[in-house]
């Protein structure tokens, strides 16, 4: 079997965006093309039975949601895990085979009201307390009132999870994994169908429905209720239920951000993912040891606020001029794309903002002016006539002033 026709179809590409009116609609048809596709390509005829099996369940369960009953929906849901269960347990891993040595994961905050700017301590930084469980909204892989601890591989993802807020009004801090996360399994969703080796691509075709209906963007991102996270809330829950019967013990899960808007968007991701997936990973860790107040004893005995600082005194852009798309395109180091064009990792403000959240934990305190000051002199932004402000990426050039910061305190990222 020709298994890159598979990969290389536009019908298995990750994320998803969806246009239809109803959204067991939309189960539906991502299903139903991907069986398709697989039936066209000679894929194994009993394969396609299990996940024929797994669609009925899955469009069962959220049509269920729909009507009201999210135990049945649960139970629906439940029923079509059992079916590939068997494949998904292969993407259970070790933390610290994934992590090595002292791991440096970021978390962000809005540090911006419509009221007043905060500063946050390290303790801020953590997942909400108990106590202001209320304050918790319903996120991708969340149910409302329930904290949870999320993470990012890079501030980048961080930011773009938050909603792509001015830089000026973020925080961003380093976390560290302690010793005793070693003893951490997590479940890794965040493949690409394109990064995976021949040997291990029917078992990924397998759980890819899965990881699909885990990753469609949100299309209305201020909707209190969003049906593209009923799926991967679910198996938050499922996860749980099977932790408390001590059955495949899984901690938290790895994902891809589906923070996009476009298709445009998701074909760079695509692109720019295999030159460095870190930038654009996620981890969620939903609290273990409930109590009435504080933070989750099993987590924070796992990871550590280091150190966070503000972007505010940060430019964006340091020691390189940006190339555009078409002109550079053999770029092979980590790189994202801003505006069509492409720009390597390590000359971003996210890039400074890691490397001095490190520096501050060694010991080495960054002297920021002189950082802005070369960024003054050197930076993207004076080799642009004129000031702007692109608003699809929330990047400010020069001589403008920027629009007004994202109402509300946004208490977690990632979370979209």
């Amino acid at each position: 079997m020709d298994y890159s026709k598979i990969v290389s179809n536009k019908v298995i590409r990750l994320p998803i965006m969806w246009n239809n009116d109803y959204f067991p609609h939309e189960i539906e048809r991502i299903l139903t093309a991907y069986i398709d596709l697989l039936q066209s390509s000679n894929f194994s005829s009993d394969k396609i039975e299990v996940i024929k099996t797994f669609q009925k369940s899955m469009e069962l369960t959220v049509t269920q949601y729909y009507e009201g009953k999210p135990a049945l929906a649960y139970e629906s849901f439940n029923d079509g895990m059992k079916i590939i269960s068997m494949y998904l347990s292969k993407y259970i891993v070790a933390f610290k085979n994934i992590y090595k040595n002292e791991t440096s994961l970021y978390r962000a905050r809005v540090n911006v009201s419509t009221e007043n700017s905060k500063e946050y301590s390290n303790d801020d930084m953590f997942h909400i307390p108990f106590q202001l469980r209320g304050k918790v909204e319903s996120q991708r892989y969340s149910i409302s009132g329930l904290p949870c601890l999320y993470l990012g591989e890079s501030s980048y993802v961080c930011w773009l999870e938050l909603g792509k807020p001015n830089l000026d009004n973020i925080s961003v801090a380093l976390v560290r994994s302690r010793k005793s996360s070693k003893d951490i399994s997590i479940l890794d969703l965040s493949m690409l169908p394109h990064q995976i080796e021949i040997d291990a691509i029917e078992d990924y075709l397998m759980i890819w429905p899965l990881i699909a209906l885990c990753s469609i963007c949100a299309k209305q991102k201020d909707n209190p209720f969003k049906p593209e996270y009923i799926i991967p809330q679910l198996l938050m829950q499922w996860i749980q239920r099977r932790n408390s019967e001590k059955v495949d013990k899984v901690d938290g899960i790895r994902y891809f951000t589906v923070a996009f808007d476009t298709d445009e968007d998701i074909d760079s991701f695509n692109n720019s993912y295999l030159y460095g997936p870190h930038l654009y990973r996620n981890i969620v860790f939903p609290v273990q040891n409930i109590k009435p107040e504080g933070k989750c004893d099993y987590l924070e005995e796992r990871f550590e606020i280091t150190k966070n600082i503000s972007g505010k005194a940060l430019q964006f852009f340091r020691n390189a001029y940006a190339q555009n798309w078409n002109e550079y395109p053999e770029i092979q180091k980590p790189y994202i794309v801003v505006s069509n064009t492409k720009l390597e990792y390590e000359n971003t403000l996210f890039q400074s903002i890691e490397q001095a959240l490190k520096d501050e934990l060694e010991g080495v305190t960054p002297d920021f002016s002189a950082i802005i000051t070369k960024l003054t002199n050197e930076g993207f932004y004076n080799h642009i006539d004129g000031g702007t402000w692109d608003n699809k990426s929330s990047i400010y050039f020069q001589d403008d002033e920027p629009p007004t910061p994202q109402k509300g305190d946004i208490w977690s990222a990632p979370m979209k």
